[in-house]
């Protein structure tokens, strides 16, 4: 999560302290603006001070902002790229989106328990895209099948079986 703090001067230096902290958390030299961004990664109440030399005293405080943990994360969302909707003939492939609501986290494709070693390509470190085809398919969803990237719903797949004889 990040915060942003303003104060009324360029040039000044941004201090993060999180309550409960004898020093401050972070420390931002703001050169040419009037506000710092800070990352934090714990729940909290945060405040931030400034300072217009490095020898001189904080102003006072900010209002406390209150950072709280989610018990679980948000799940993501599983989409068709270029599909309109979840019906694949068989053989054909399909891509799947997955974006998280958060960066940097792990992605898994799965059909019920078990993970499906799909080829997976990103650009970004908040979505995936899974390539579905007939060899990483196989059989495994040659009956209707829900398919889901972790920890997202599952969504259905349908793989068309031709007529039999």
């Amino acid at each position: 999560m990040k915060l942003l703090c303003h104060g009324g001067f360029r040039g000044v230096t941004f201090l993060l302290r999180r309550e409960g902290d004898d020093q401050f958390l972070d420390v931002a030299e703001a050169p040419k603006d009037a506000e710092a961004t800070f990352s934090v990664h714990q729940p909290g109440n945060y405040s931030c001070s400034y300072r217009t030399h490095e020898a001189g005293a904080p102003s006072e405080p900010s209002a406390t902002v209150t950072v709280e943990e989610l018990e679980a994360p948000l799940p993501p969302t599983l989409s068709f790229l270029g599909e309109s909707a979840g019906v694949l003939p068989r053989g054909a492939g399909a891509n799947l989106l997955c974006v998280a609501p958060l960066s940097g986290v792990e992605f898994q494709l799965r059909q019920g328990e078990e993970e499906l070693p799909v080829p997976r390509s990103s650009s970004s470190p908040d979505s995936i895209s899974f390539q579905l085809n007939a060899v990483a398919l196989g059989n495994a969803v040659s009956t209707p099948a829900a398919i889901g990237c972790v920890p997202s719903k599952p969504g259905p797949l349908t793989v068309h079986l031709p007529s039999c004889c």
